[in-house]
């Protein structure tokens, strides 16, 4: 198991909340309330213009001269130029508003809201929008919910089926429908839609039923989702969902936020396996919902905004730590059972990467970010391990990461209760042969084991051990 990448704060926006963010071939975007930024790679930003709205999520793209954002609304439309940086409001009355917008060469390529329409813009001009030249999604009489783009086709994502068009250059309208392709599965909330991995990933709606996770395999749709996670999207309203995806180490990443959610789901492609994300926040000893809220590849920075302020962190495997808070990681394993008659628990062991603690005597990057005033005294507190200068990194002298701790607990009786905290240190720095083990863990007839890691320290987990005696029913 790997560990989950942690941030360090990139750059604060003025105005909360991020409703979007965006990079074209050279340049990153973002529009927060009202806003729209331009974002350098030093953490500075300049606004570039404004929209009418305030919230809700907006929808981006570009055609290498022109950036479009639309907001849902039916004058929700905007164009900054990428060669003047001139910014105006799209007033073609033939453009009637969008929910989402892509760019299907040379068009761009909208659904307009609450309809089963389509519509194309001129040939790279998303100022003009010629009121003959959209079409109906007629495979199925639902309206369209998003649009996405995958190797210059388009695929139409309906609330309960998908068409998929691409540029045939025909006449009078130059979008054809792929013969013979249509998913009667659709989407249930227009920005839970990613393009990743060469194919298209969706949390998926249809005439039966709701919340199966999707992508394409080809033009065919692929359930990846598990009845675990059905059951969990189940419990809360997905039409609101937004998702965003990555890749780092060459691990890709489809993540579904839900509001109301105490966590976020992610679907390692590579791995086909899914695991949660979330914020430990220590006031109130919960897990929150991850506060990455979107993400853009930008200044060699994976890029993520905070769903409930003007923050954007840089995220990566490299850091340790949730902008200065400590990542609360949490493994719970499978049932241990066999035909429910007792089992004598000697010993438990993880293997991981020991050794990792932090060195009392160096500065460490990571967690704590110092300052110093203007007349350039360093600033410092009593809880800091020696004074520090302007752009210096370090983290408080702690225990916690000096000798870190893996604690592990059980549960007999399918997780309604658990046992007490067991501790076992992972090393301090160098001590590489320290084994994380547990004895004496007593009987159970099934258990579940279950290990949690609270350090700014890097966490490989590899493998679990035990010795096990079966008893007498």
């Amino acid at each position: 198991m790997c560990p989950t990448p942690g941030r360090r704060l990139f750059t604060i926006l003025p105005f909360a909340p991020i409703r979007g963010v965006y990079k074209t071939a050279t340049r990153a975007f973002a529009v927060a309330a009202n806003t729209l930024y331009e974002l350098f790679s030093d953490g500075s930003y300049i606004m570039r213009g404004t929209l009418n709205t305030f919230v809700n999520n907006v929808s981006m793209s570009d055609n290498g001269t022109q950036l479009i954002i639309v907001d849902g609304t039916p004058t929700g439309g905007w164009i900054l130029d990428l060669d003047t940086n001139a910014y105006q409001q799209i007033t073609d009355p033939g453009f009637e508003g969008a929910v989402t917008v892509r760019f299907l060469s040379p068009y761009f390529i909208i659904n307009r809201p609450g309809t089963g329409i389509y519509q194309i813009s001129d040939e790279y001009d998303g100022l003009l929008w010629d009121p003959t030249e959209f079409a109906n999604a007629e495979g199925s009489p639902d309206n369209l919910v998003a649009i996405e783009v995958v190797h210059q086709q388009a695929f139409l994502l309906g609330g309960d089926t998908i068409q998929v068009v691409y540029n045939s250059g025909a006449s009078p309208f130059p979008l054809d429908t792929v013969q013979g392709v249509f998913i009667e599965y659709g989407i249930v909330a227009p920005f839970a839609v990613e393009q990743c991995a060469n194919t298209i990933f969706w949390v998926g709606n249809d005439k039966s039923g709701a919340n199966v996770v999707w992508m394409a395999d080809g033009y065919q749709p692929k359930r990846i989702s598990t009845e675990a996670i059905e059951y969990y999207l189940s419990r809360y309203e997905v039409t609101t969902a937004t998702s965003y995806s990555y890749q780092e180490d060459g691990h890709y990443f489809y993540v579904i936020n839900i509001a109301g959610s105490p966590s976020s789901l992610v679907y390692d492609i590579t791995m086909e396996q899914w695991h949660e994300r979330a914020f430990w926040n220590v006031n109130s000893g919960q897990y929150e919902r991850d506060r990455a809220n979107g993400h853009i590849y930008a200044f060699g920075k994976h890029l993520v905004p905070d769903f409930e302020n003007g923050n954007i962190y840089d995220q990566s495997l490299n850091y340790n730590d949730d902008n200065g808070t400590l990542i609360r990681r949490r493994r719970t394993m499978p049932y241990f059972v066999d035909d429910l008659e007792y089992m004598y628990f000697k010993w438990l062991q993880i293997d991981m990467q020991v050794g990792v603690g932090l060195n009392d005597d160096t500065d460490y990057e990571g967690q704590v970010q110092a300052y110093v005033t203007e007349n350039g005294i360093p600033y410092v507190t009593e809880d800091f391990i020696q004074y520090v200068t302007e752009g210096d990194i370090i983290v408080p002298a702690d225990p916690q990461n000096t000798d870190p701790m893996i604690i592990l607990r059980y549960s007999d009786d399918g997780g309604n209760t658990w046992s007490n905290e067991r501790v076992c240190s992972i090393g301090k720095i160098g001590q590489y042969r320290v084994r994380a083990r547990w004895n004496r863990l007593g009987r159970s007839r099934f258990r579940i084991y279950e290990v949690t890691t609270i350090a700014n320290v890097p966490i490989f987990m590899i493998a679990a051990h035990q010795e096990v005696d079966k008893g007498n029913a």
